[in-house]
């Protein structure tokens, strides 16, 4: 999710995000699903990111973190065969984790493109974009989050 160009800072990115509460505050519009969105495809990008988030971590927690651990209560001797195959050990696991933080990326990018249907899934993709700390796309999802709110708040 990284660009190297872009330079958006995460306190603009809050910044601009500030007002969304409030179309929250709007209970006419609290429950309703926006006519032509199609939530059904929201749903499906949200359990694919959310199963891919899942076995991220899944396989950090089995794969990784056990390596990790052994390799750091060993003697760090550099030039000792066993603790240079841990630490071997540990690169392979963390190279092999790379591939699933890629995809579940890759879902989340796709999540947050994806125009939300409702109040709900707006502060979802919010949420998500904070917690992920997917700022180096936000080039690209804050005019989809913007057009939410105006298509959510009665607008477009």
């Amino acid at each position: 999710m990284a660009t190297a160009t872009n330079k958006t800072t995460r306190r603009s990115v809050l910044g601009a995000l500030a007002f969304i509460p409030a179309i929250a505050a709007l209970p006419a519009l609290a429950s309703a699903t926006a006519p032509g969105i199609d939530a059904t495809r929201f749903n499906r990008r949200l359990a694919t990111y959310r199963r891919l988030k899942d076995e991220q971590e899944a396989f950090y927690a089995a794969n990784v973190t056990p390596l990790d651990e052994a390799h750091n209560r060993m003697p760090r001797e550099t030039e000792s065969p066993i603790w240079r195959a841990a630490y071997e050990g540990v690169i392979a696991a963390e190279t092999q984790h790379d591939a699933y933080v890629d995809r579940m990326a890759q879902a989340c990018t796709l999540m947050l493109l994806t125009p939300a249907p409702d109040h709900a899934a707006l502060a979802t993709k919010i949420e998500t974009m904070i917690a992920e700390d997917a700022f180096s796309d936000a080039a690209a999802i804050i005019p989809v989050l913007l057009a939410d709110v105006r298509r959510l708040g009665g607008e477009a």
